[in-house]
């Protein structure tokens, strides 16, 4: 079984200076998630499956998930996750995240080192095909272990006509891929405050 780099778990809150910060005393419980999806992505061949990287992707996939959850906890916002534990069709939301009055949200995790949103064509257009777009797209930055950047947001729709790095290129050497610049992205207040609008706190009397 390949072996991946362990990252805090994510449990998180958001800070006056705008960044998520992460508590790691539930460790353990990620590593168990961790080691399962790795244990079944191992017993399966998959096309955007083809090594250690990817198991990585998918681990740094699954903190950003738990983190953004954690601020739709700690504004309030009803929401229905699409845990990736589950594998069964009836436990699935097709998207990370449904918020009622909202829509569908898709969040996209990057490394301390990125610079640029960057989605895989390929991936992206089965999945769309398969689910249709989602409404929103987020991406968070890891800054360390324990902290992340919200670097901004898309539209779903918006991500297909984003500029396309090709295969073989400096940026993406495996895979054609939709990218822009993270200054690029709309601005995480933006969407921070279409959240808010739905958070149960303001139907308090």
């Amino acid at each position: 079984m390949r072996k991946i780099k362990p990252f805090t778990v994510p449990v998180a809150r958001l800070r006056d200076d705008g960044l998520l910060e992460i508590e790691d005393d539930l460790a353990d419980v990620y590593r168990a998630i961790a080691e399962l999806l790795v244990k079944r992505y191992g017993k399966k061949r998959r096309s955007n499956f083809i090594g250690s990287r990817d198991l990585e992707d998918k681990q740094i996939g699954v903190v950003g998930q738990f983190m953004f959850q954690s601020l739709l906890n700690q504004l309030r916002i009803p929401h229905i996750s699409d845990n990736p534990v589950f594998v069964f069709r009836e436990h699935r939301i097709l998207w990370d995240f449904l918020v009622p009055n909202l829509g569908s949200i898709e969040v996209k995790t990057f490394r301390p080192t990125d610079h640029y949103f960057m989605v895989k064509k390929n991936l992206w257009l089965s999945e769309v095909e398969g689910r249709g777009e989602p409404d929103y797209v987020v991406a968070l930055r890891l800054l360390s272990s324990y902290t992340a950047k919200p670097e901004g947001w898309l539209f779903g729709s918006e991500v297909s006509k984003l500029p396309v790095s090709e295969k073989g290129g400096k940026l993406t050497p495996f895979c054609d891929a939709y990218f822009c610049r993270f200054e690029e992205l709309r601005p995480f207040p933006e969407f921070l405050a279409r959240l808010k609008k739905c958070s149960l706190s303001k139907c308090r009397s």
